[in-house]
């Protein structure tokens, strides 16, 4: 629709819905990106992520539109530290980087345990696929 109406697209989800923007910088991107609000600005950097184990990553579609609109509540009621903020920062930058599926694994967890600290949900993988212990098999890998 902004692109449509030729407005900033990030200006009008803060002038209505609110949220983080990551959906439209994903959108406005072919490529990988790294996302961040710093001062309520958006920071996109397309990034270069070719895993050498990518063939044993899978995604699954749920079908289930989450809603989005608790989380942010959550995070703007209590907003997270400065010190979390950039924890997960350097985590993300360690997942573009990883040079394993064991790494990798074991980053995308840690991430998903700040996240759902700070928006007071459940992640995911713990909702719908409690079974699979890929995700939560290497901690040990990354020191808290």
């Amino acid at each position: 629709m902004a692109q449509w109406a030729n407005i900033d697209a990030f200006k009008l989800l803060e002038m209505t819905f609110g949220g983080s923007g990551y959906d439209i910088a994903c959108a406005q991107h072919k490529q990988p990106i790294s996302y961040q609000l710093h001062n309520g600005k958006p920071l996109v950097k397309e990034v270069y992520f070719n895993p050498s184990f990518k063939q044993q990553l899978y995604f699954v579609y749920l079908n289930k539109k989450q809603n989005s609109r608790e989380g942010i509540a959550q995070y703007k009621l209590k907003k997270p530290n400065e010190l979390l903020i950039d924890a997960i920062s350097k985590i993300s930058h360690k997942i573009i980087h990883s040079k394993s599926l064991m790494e990798f694994e074991s980053l995308i967890t840690l991430h998903e345990d700040y996240i759902s600290q700070i928006i007071q949900q459940k992640p995911i993988v713990s909702l719908y696929f409690g079974w699979y212990r890929g995700c939560r098999c290497c901690d040990s890998v990354i020191q808290h």
